[in-house]
């Protein structure tokens, strides 16, 4: 990130903080290519032949971002530090799933 994008960061999560619906929308173009290239160097590590494209996580992390009622930003490092972490979460539970299906998924009990 550039240092002009910085006060435009932070002024854009103070409005998500006190409810401005349109901050999201807002927010997105400034930190999407930074996440985008966190969701990369997650997706490098995974195995050969995983499906998941970064554009797919970070949307995901978006659907989870959004739906939060009350989030606590106080500077763009807690951004990303939660971005990376819901990330990982994202991956995690995809690996659960996909190992729960090898093993016969959701039985009828």
């Amino acid at each position: 990130m550039s240092e002009q994008r910085e006060p435009e960061l932070t002024v854009l999560l103070r409005a998500w903080k006190n409810g401005d619906p349109t901050a999201v929308e807002k927010l997105m173009p400034t930190v999407y290519p930074h996440l985008h290239r966190i969701a990369d160097a997650f997706l490098r590590r995974e195995r050969n032949g995983y499906t998941l494209q970064a554009t797919e996580l970070v949307s995901e992390l978006f659907l989870i971002l959004t739906r939060q009622r009350k989030i606590e930003f106080e500077e763009r490092g807690n951004v990303f530090g939660l971005a990376a972490h819901l990330m990982r979460l994202i991956l995690r539970d995809r690996a659960r799933y996909r190992k729960s299906q090898k093993r016969g998924g959701d039985p009828v009990r």
